[in-house]
């Protein structure tokens, strides 16, 4: 399995993901303010239709109300001034406050077109955030699995060396047991030998004498030799211990 480079490509993926994130959401912020911008030249439009009917009826109301004061004889009067001022106050009132109403209603609609922009910001930052926090939990996750698998991987590795190492002994001893020398004699009858030669017997005092140095010699000799067998080196120690001549 090839190691990769999770942490570049974690960050590519986190980039590429907050780039897709915050574009879509920056097309339904510009889709939220086009409609609430839609909505403030309706109202726009709205206002400046009020206010052309606004001063048509002040319009209107002044000739009827000077039509009515001359008739009456009032038409070169101090009351003719009068009335086109009281007009003219009551158009200027009507359109203030229409103005009035007109800014307040798309003061509205413009804290609510930033409010909206805002939520959905938040919204796209919030995503991000998610986002990468789930890409750097699959991150870790992957990295405890890639540490797990080179574990086992260096663990299977040591265990094929040691069987490596275990079959290489094993063909080394069987190879040299097809070579080894392998005695007529048994262990037990060469170790009788070997004791017969190193016994003299004492006439005068009628007992014999064991010289069980000269046979742990011979023995150790025998034993230490690998051009003999191991399986015939190994019964011949044992055979040795057994009677008392080898003593460890």
């Amino acid at each position: 399995m090839a190691k990769k480079d999770y942490t570049a490509e974690i960050l590519k993926q986190m980039e590429d993901g907050t780039e897709e994130i915050f574009a879509r959401y920056q097309n339904l912020i510009r889709a939220s303010e086009a409609s609430y911008d839609s909505k403030k030249r309706a109202l726009d439009s709205q206002y400046q239709k009020e206010a052309r009917l606004a001063s048509a009826r002040a319009e209107v109301d002044l000739k009827n109300t000077l039509e009515r004061m001359a008739d009456s004889g009032y038409i070169r009067s101090g009351e003719t001034v009068q009335a086109q001022a009281f007009a003219n106050a009551q158009r200027a009132g009507a359109l203030s406050a229409l103005a009035t109403q007109n800014a307040n209603i798309s003061a509205e609609i413009e804290a609510e077109k930033q409010k909206v922009s805002n939520e959905l910001l938040a919204e796209a930052e919030k995503e991000a955030r998610e986002q990468k926090t789930e890409l750097l939990r699959a991150r870790l996750e992957q990295a405890n699995l890639d540490r797990e698998y080179e574990a086992k991987r260096q663990q299977e590795a040591f265990e094929n060396q040691l069987a490596q190492q275990k079959l290489a002994q094993e063909s080394a001893k069987q190879s040299q047991e097809k070579t080894a020398i392998e005695p007529e004699k048994s262990p037990y009858d060469y170790l009788n030998e070997i004791v017969k030669k190193n016994t003299t017997y004492n006439n005068k005092k009628g007992y014999k004498v064991v010289d069980r140095k000269a046979i742990l010699h011979s023995i150790s000799r025998i034993v230490k030799d690998t051009n003999i067998s191991y399986r015939y080196r190994y019964e011949l120690y044992l055979y040795g211990k057994t009677l008392g001549y080898i003593s460890e």
